[in-house]
């Protein structure tokens, strides 16, 4: 009968497990025996045969790392703190304790923590390629990152009873963490993403306390740093938006917020790019641009704060894409850049207020200029304007070059039959120096004409 705990006890670096001379009296720990390794400063432990021992307990300061052409199975992971343990893939641990922290790097496509384990240190996923990773209910860690390389994706999933959670937040540094069931970041009080990683939220639902930072846009095959791989389903929603600096999002539908909670995007002067549909839902942003990309469609559900949603934001609609307003009140933006895109409704039509400026080109179904906002146009198409445009709209051509311009500019255009209801909505207000002219043609079209020295400019009404 053993009367003491088998001791590692090299403190040089590396050395080989299976060496009687790196352990205490020169014993090595027996089958389903616990044992303890002390070390100092950085260890290399390199195992040669394959050993099923008991309960591990790392002490000392630095870190270890597990290698060789063997492995190591103990029934459960203590560490202390200030350590850090790597398993390499050479160590196969149920389950962990302590306050250090833990880095598992899978030796296969599975990983496993079977135990309940609560680790006030970190937790890591390294890994070069996928990784099911599969986590008692129990288990609760200070932060979880996940290191995974490109197109590398680490899929967690908790089994029932309860939820992983981290206690600060989870962090993806790189790769993609996919949630693989429902519960898989529990009660995680943050999520980050920070640039080059990629969280797949896989059509499951973020709790409302549990905002999302995101950064970046992915990496590889993931050129995303918000992703859902699977459609959200009903009732499942994101809350909190932060950006960190310029992301992009994409793969799959969105939706943000809900009818009857407070969400909110919190741009911070960043641009949020979006590739896919985007459902919004409640929503306030802060002052930074919304880039509308990729033939998809955004829309506007329930009461975005009248005059206060958007404020201080640009939204840009590129062609292809479109945004509805749904809300039973006008969306007001600040900036908005037409590439070509369509600002547009879905059922009850509402108003897109714009408070600044407007530029560009492309459908207008409905539009109401904030006093004292001006219309820049992009000087080679047209704005169409079907439906509706009223308040005041500066036609401001500072930013247009009219040096021996000898062909028309097109700024607005206004179906026929439409044009008496727009025109008593519409009111131009003409630099000093231009003069207008209208002209009415055999088929009823009001055109304007703007003109100045050499330059002329039409508006098509």
């Amino acid at each position: 009968i053993r009367v003491f705990t088998p001791r590692w006890t090299n403190n040089d670096g590396t050395g080989s497990f299976d060496d009687t001379a790196n352990w205490a009296s020169g014993v090595l720990p027996l089958a389903d025996e616990d044992f303890i390794v002390n070390i100092s400063g950085d260890t290399v432990i390199a195992a040669t045969n394959t050993y099923n021992l008991g309960d591990m307990t790392v002490k000392g300061t630095g870190s270890v790392t597990f290698t060789g052409d063997g492995s190591i199975s103990a029934t459960m992971l203590n560490v202390a703190s200030n350590l850090t343990v790597a398993t390499s893939g050479k160590l196969t641990v149920p389950g962990f304790a302590g306050a250090g922290n833990v880095v598992l790097t899978p030796a296969s496509g599975t990983l496993a923590i079977s135990a309940a384990s609560t680790l006030t240190g970190d937790l890591t996923v390294k890994t070069d390629s996928s990784v099911a990773f599969n986590v008692n209910a129990a288990t609760s860690v200070s932060n979880f990152y996940v290191r995974a390389a490109t197109n590398a994706v680490v899929t967690l999933t908790v089994g029932s009873g309860g939820s992983f959670k981290a206690m600060a937040e989870a962090i993806v540094q790189h790769g993609v963490l996919k949630q693989g069931s429902a519960t898989a970041l529990g009660t995680t009080p943050k999520i980050t993403v920070q640039d080059g990683g990629t969280f797949d939220i896989n059509g499951k639902t973020i709790r409302q306390e549990t905002p999302i930072y995101i950064a970046g846009a992915g990496a590889g095959d993931w050129p995303w740093a918000l992703a859902t791989s699977s459609a959200m389903a009903s009732g499942n929603y994101l809350y909190d938006l932060y950006l960190t600096a310029d992301a992009t999002i994409g793969k799959g539908q969105f939706k943000l917020g809900r009818s009857n909670k407070n969400s909110f995007i919190y741009l911070n002067g960043h641009t949020l790019t979006a590739k896919s549909w985007l459902t919004l839902r409640c929503i306030n942003t802060m002052a930074g641009t919304i880039d509308l990309q990729n033939g998809a469609t955004i829309n506007a559900y329930y009461n975005l704060n009248s005059q206060t949603a958007y404020r201080g934001t640009t939204l840009i609609v590129h062609e292809g894409y479109t945004i509805s307003n749904k809300t039973d009140r006008e969306v007001d933006i600040s900036y908005l850049r037409m590439n070509g895109g369509t600002i547009g409704y879905d059922g009850t039509a509402r108003d897109f207020g714009v408070w600044n400026e407007l530029h560009g080109y492309g459908e207008i179904k409905r539009l109401v200029m904030g006093s004292g906002a001006k219309y820049y146009p992009d000087g080679a198409h047209y704005l169409e304007v079907p439906e509706k445009l009223a308040g005041t709209v500066t036609v401001d051509l500072s930013d247009i070059n009219f040096t021996n311009r000898t062909t028309p500019i097109p700024l607005l255009k206004v179906p026929t039959s439409l044009a008496d209801t727009a025109r008593s909505s519409l009111v131009l207000t003409v630099p000093t120096g231009w003069k207008l002219k209208e002209k009415t043609d055999g088929d009823g079209n009001v055109s304007f004409t703007l003109r100045k020295a050499k330059g002329v400019m039409i508006l098509v009404h």
